[in-house]
């Protein structure tokens, strides 16, 4: 029963890397600003005046003066992408190791590997995927064409 947020990033990724994998439901990703859990009654960040803060980007499209702008993490929208990418198409290729590491395909569109243990995940998988090179879009970017 433990609530995830954005103070918890790892499994707050890991969660929405799934949400967003698997389809079902209209989702809804989280866009929120900074408060101290033991005061979950405050609203956004204000400046001395009461106005509510303007968002500030960073260079690497995060957010700072109080933002968390969890929607700009490149793990989100990455897998909005890939959701975009796997619309109407089906979960196949299920694989799991029986605690807390998962894969599946989502038809031959899309592969998503989730590994939530304490170690890492050195299995073979079918991905369903046509032959060819593929990005890791959870870990990087693809600039320039590249991973």
């Amino acid at each position: 029963g433990e609530i995830i947020t954005h103070k918890k990033s790892r499994a707050y990724k890991i969660g929405n890397a799934f949400m967003l994998a698997w389809p079902y439901a209209n989702l809804k990703i989280m866009s929120s600003y900074d408060f101290p859990l033991s005061q979950d009654w405050l609203g956004p960040p204000t400046n001395g005046n009461g106005d509510t803060k303007d968002v500030t980007i960073n260079p690497d499209d995060t957010c700072r003066n109080g933002w968390i702008c969890e929607h700009r993490w490149r793990q989100i929208y990455n897998m909005a992408r890939f959701r975009n990418v796997a619309n109407g198409q089906s979960v196949r290729n299920w694989w799991d190791n029986g605690s807390n590491q998962i894969a599946f395909s989502r038809g031959n569109k899309a592969f998503v590997a989730i590994n939530n243990d304490d170690y890492g995940m050195d299995v073979t998988l079918q991905t369903g995927m046509p032959a060819g090179q593929y990005c890791d879009i959870i870990s990087g970017n693809k600039v320039n064409g590249s991973c």
